[in-house]
């Protein structure tokens, strides 16, 4: 039975918040202590798949489409959604690229700790990349 567009989109959601905690876990440990942040302004851009699962939440608009504000940020300076605690959007509300982004740190911490989680991880990620090409695919 082919799923419906609108458990496409909780699914991809779900595996979101699946996903993020298994991230956290290592960006918690690497990104504080990090010299070079890779969190840049010219990193913060939603593509149209990123835009399609935002609209169908509903999301886009109370995200205030943060892509077409950019015109006063510097695309070297840090991600104007970043804190001191990280990012101030759950991943959900992120840019797809902010969730597969690993720098080479993270990657060396993630294959030291636990290659289960790293597969894990990086099953999720590859899931929600199938999923959101379906968004498109499916018409709008």
């Amino acid at each position: 039975m082919k799923s419906s567009r609108k458990e496409t989109i909780n699914r991809i959601k779900t595996l979101y918040e699946r996903v993020s905690p298994l991230i956290e876990r290592y960006t918690g440990q690497v990104c504080p202590d990090c010299d070079y942040i890779c969190c840049r302004a010219r990193h913060y851009r939603y593509d149209e798949y990123d835009r399609a699962f935002l609209e169908e939440l509903g999301a886009w608009r109370a995200l205030n489409n943060p892509s077409d504000n950019k015109a006063s940020v510097s695309e070297d300076s840090l991600c104007p959604m970043l804190s001191e605690r990280g990012c101030k959007l759950k991943r959900w509300q992120r840019p797809f690229r902010c969730t597969w982004f690993f720098c080479d740190e993270l990657l060396s911490r993630m294959d030291r700790v636990a290659a289960y989680s790293e597969e894990q991880v990086f099953g999720i990620i590859r899931e929600i990349q199938y999923l959101r090409g379906s968004l498109l695919k499916g018409g709008r």
